[in-house]
C-alpha cells in the first residue's frame, strides 16, 4: 500500500474592529449587524481539512480509500459567537481493475458509511 496524506490549515482571520450586516444571524443587534474583532474566523472556509488515501498498486487491481474531515463556522457568522456547523467525515472507496489493451473500469462507493453531513451552513428567516 502506497498512501497520500493531505492536511491544509487555512487561518482566514478579520483583521479590523467593526460591523458587519448579519439580519438573519441570532447574535445580530436590533439594526441587523454584528461586531467583528481582530483573529475572528471567517466564516465557511473550514480552518482544518484532511484527506487521507491508501491506494494498493497489485499487478491487476488498484484499489483505494479516501477518507475527509472538516470543521466550519456557518456563513454569516463572522463574529463566530454560534456553534460551529457540525464537523463532517466522510469515506469514499475506489477500485480499477487493470485489464488488456490498457482499458481501465473505475468503481467507486461514494459515502462508505452512509455519514450524514452538512458542509455548509447559514441563517434565514421563512
Amino acid at each position: 500500500m502506497d498512501g497520500l496524506r493531505q492536511y491544509s490549515f487555512i487561518d482566514a482571520t478579520y483583521q479590523f474592529n467593526g460591523t458587519i450586516a448579519s439580519p438573519n444571524n441570532p447574535m445580530a443587534d436590533a439594526n441587523g449587524n454584528i461586531f467583528v474583532t481582530p483573529g475572528n474566523k471567517i466564516p465557511a472556509s473550514p480552518a482544518h481539512q484532511l484527506k487521507l488515501v491508501e491506494r494498493s498498486r497489485k499487478r491487476c487491481l488498484k484499489v483505494g480509500v479516501d477518507a475527509r474531515w472538516a470543521y466550519q463556522y456557518f456563513h454569516a457568522d463572522d463574529s463566530n459567537l454560534n456553534e460551529k456547523v457540525p464537523a463532517y467525515w466522510t469515506t469514499n472507496l475506489f477500485t480499477r481493475p487493470i485489464r488488456l489493451r490498457k482499458i481501465a473500469d473505475l468503481r467507486i462507493i461514494t459515502n462508505l458509511f452512509n455519514q450524514r453531513y452538512y458542509t455548509y451552513g447559514t441563517y434565514f428567516q421563512l
